[in-house]
């Protein structure tokens, strides 16, 4: 027993001190998950923020690849509620944004100018366990310690996604015993999340993983890059905010561009690359056409705060929002390769929902399903001459959807990049009635 004590005491010690710069688990994760999981306890002195956990896994510690999670056990504590992971990401959104702006529990105040939170009770966290996960490194709190860590492939990507989950069952046994559901937006959807789920996919064929994926629910997902991108400004074009021409000469500009990459030895920047698939067309913000408002300021003030990342075990790691400029030519061949033919292995083996709000500009209808006429799964005939059905809630319309087999496609209405932020309720009874019935229930 003293033995014991004084390595609980030692252990506590290192705990301290990790937490000056990052609180990793993974040391304690090895030893003694039960005090990983009590040095990762979410310590709210307000009482605000529901049970939760969060802090750093070492996926490779060569290179010192650090993953931020934030893990909220489901307010309604249903014992066989799945795990629903789920991962922000675009430049300027970090899963930690999802938290306190898109399906997590908590939201920004301003009082007085006074910055501080407040519980939100429309959250997906009400009736499901949700595991936040910041991904890539250099995004939110993730980062690579040495800088040699940053991933440019599919693969390795997955692989370190992968680890991380690993651990985090280490951590957390008993999630083993409930079915897994990976979540997330745009570029993590399709090039970071296909890719987790494909190999997971492989280890659960091959009987060496024993976790039980059930399935994907991803938002306007972006895995058929430069197929997806030619269809940029169909629906700019039909909201007249561009011309025909315009719509056209982007197309062709896209065109010209996936020739270039299909010589190895191509000379294309990534800040061409961007200009090329992502045109300005004179909105302040993406997201949400009506309402052309992003994040708030104050957001990135609370999170970035010392108060706040120690209450969230972040220490003293810096937080971005946006991808270092030195870093991004990195990946430009990465963002423009495919994760189609894994996406139709997953569509063809696992329940997969693909929704997306009406007015998000940045993957859009016309985008989406330009990747889905693309992909070669054993339903696309058939969901291709099906027709759209409507969705209405309490005699109000919500949407449209479509199911084939145990694929669900559902568009939601009024909402932009954030469904779950513009339609919280009809989000959460989208995610609901798929994971309880495969798709929308009329």
């Amino acid at each position: 027993m003293k033995l014991f004590g004084f390595l609980s005491l030692l252990l506590t010690v290192q705990a301290y001190q990790t937490y000056q710069t990052a609180f990793d688990l993974t040391p304690y994760i090895r030893t003694n998950p039960r005090q990983a999981r009590k040095l990762s306890q979410v310590k709210d002195p307000l009482g605000i923020i529901p049970q939760s956990y969060a802090g750093f896994i070492n996926v490779d510690e060569q290179v010192g690849n650090k993953i931020f999670f934030w893990f909220f056990k489901d307010v309604s504590g249903e014992p066989r509620a799945p795990l629903l992971i789920y991962v922000n990401w675009l430049p300027w959104y970090s899963s930690v944004v999802g938290v306190l702006y898109g399906s997590g529990p908590i939201r920004v105040t301003v009082n007085n100018e006074t910055i501080g939170y407040e519980r939100w009770t429309k959250s997906w966290v009400e009736k499901y366990p949700v595991l936040y996960i910041d991904y890539p490194y250099g995004i939110g709190f993730s980062y690579t310690e040495s800088g040699e860590g940053y991933r440019a492939s599919q693969e390795g990507n997955a692989r370190d996604l992968l680890e991380f989950l690993n651990q985090f069952y280490t951590m957390f046994p008993k999630y083993l015993r409930r079915d897994l559901y990976i979540g997330g937006e745009n570029y993590a959807a399709g090039k970071l999340l296909t890719p987790l789920a494909y190999l997971l996919h492989q280890n659960i064929q091959n009987k060496t993983s024993r976790i039980r994926l059930a399935g994907l629910f991803f938002s306007a997902p972006f895995y058929e890059p430069l197929l997806q991108a030619q269809y940029f400004l169909d629906l700019h074009y039909s909201l007249g905010l561009v011309s025909n021409c315009q719509k056209f000469e982007m197309a062709e500009n896209v065109t010209h561009l996936e020739k270039r990459f299909q010589n190895p030895f191509n000379d294309v920047t990534i800040s061409e690359l961007i200009s090329t698939i992502l045109p300005y067309v004179g909105l302040n913000d993406d997201s949400n056409y009506h309402t052309q408002q992003g994040p708030p300021p104050q957001l990135y003030l609370l999170i970035n705060s010392d108060h706040f990342k120690k209450i969230i075990n972040a220490g003293h790691a810096d937080f971005r929002n946006n991808f270092d400029p030195e870093i991004l030519p990195r990946f430009t061949r990465e963002i423009v390769t495919s994760a189609t033919g894994k996406m139709a292995t997953l569509m063809d083996n696992y329940k997969v929902l693909i929704y997306n709000g009406d007015y998000a500009l940045l993957t859009t209808t016309p985008m989406v399903e330009a990747a889905l006429a693309n992909t070669p799964w054993k339903g696309k005939k058939e969901y291709l001459s099906s027709e759209r059905k409507i969705w209405s809630v309490n005699s109000e319309l919500a949407g449209y959807y479509t199911q084939v087999g145990r694929f669900c496609r559902v568009i939601v209405r009024k909402s932009g990049y954030e469904v779950a932020l513009d339609q919280p309720e009809n989000s959460l009874l989208m995610l609901d009635q798929f994971i309880t019935n495969g798709c929308i229930r009329p």
